[in-house]
């Protein structure tokens, strides 16, 4: 696959339906959801390719929304030790 040699970034801008960070201006505010979850919402499941790349993803995904002025909300894990940060769910919070 020829886009597995383009920055991760280039992943989240892509024009069309599988655009990470158009899918969350779409979403309700108040909506939880992880990076994971999202990736299957937009048909990229059952791509293992990607998947090698997710934390990856998810930290560009953070810086993302900032820039939009989208807080994903991830405060209810604070302090705790859970796992991997594209397994935990964030809060929507549109600006």
């Amino acid at each position: 696959r020829f886009w597995l040699f383009l920055p991760v970034t280039l992943w989240l801008f892509q024009p069309g339906p599988n655009n990470m960070l158009e899918r969350i201006r779409e979403l309700p505010d108040g909506t939880a959801i992880t990076t994971a979850q999202l990736l299957d919402s937009l048909s990229y499941n059952n791509d293992r390719d990607l998947r090698r790349h997710l934390l990856k993803l998810h930290f560009e995904l953070l810086k993302a929304t900032e820039a939009e002025g989208i807080n994903l909300d991830m405060s209810s894990h604070d302090g705790k030790i859970e796992g991997l940060p594209y397994n935990l769910d964030f809060v929507i919070r549109h600006n």
